[in-house]
């Protein structure tokens, strides 16, 4: 067996277990198991200006980019960054997503409707809350009237004069 064979049995290396502030006495074979892929991760980030790792604490690099306090936004832009296009116009990556203004606005709008409509129910009708909450659960309309003793024919009229008064107070929702 040659000597350097030798040394590299007998030879021990050091983790850094960062989360317990502990170092573990390893063999080189588990040391290098362990760290190549950090230092891939590690390498990969400093590529993208993400990782900004002072050399002299690289040793306390446990590969959790996300949560290092040495961590950089990079390459990595938000939608508002403005930058300058090829003929020469500032402009931002909100101004070009492919995303009309009237549709995100007509959501904002239905979900107000929504939340409008729904509280106008729950005051006018509370027993509906009940209703909506067993109709999820996949009971029938016989089942929810007796759980809530009554005709089924009764729940049936009550839930119909709140659709019509729903279609009357609220056209927008286009309720059925």
């Amino acid at each position: 067996m040659a000597k350097n064979e030798k040394q590299s049995q007998t030879e021990t290396k050091k983790i850094y277990i960062k989360s317990k502030k502990l170092f573990i006495p390893v063999s080189v074979k588990i040391y290098y198991e362990y760290y190549r892929p950090i230092w891939a991760l590690r390498k990969k980030a400093q590529q993208h200006a993400q990782c900004l790792c002072p050399y002299k604490e690289l040793w306390t690099c446990d590969g959790e980019c996300a949560i290092c306090e040495h961590r950089a936004p990079g390459d990595l832009r938000s939608l508002d960054y403005t930058f300058t296009n090829s003929i020469g116009v500032k402009t931002c990556l909100l101004d070009i997503l492919e995303s009309e203004d009237s549709e995100f606005e007509s959501i904002i709008d239905n979900k107000l409707v929504a939340i409008e409509a729904w509280s106008y129910l729950s005051k006018a009708a509370p027993f509906i809350l009940q209703v909506a909450t067993f109709k999820t659960q996949g009971l029938t309309d016989k089942e929810i009237a007796k759980r809530l003793g009554i005709p089924r024919t009764t729940l049936l009229s009550k839930i119909k004069a709140l659709r019509i008064s729903l279609q009357e107070k609220f056209p927008e929702l286009n309720i059925q």
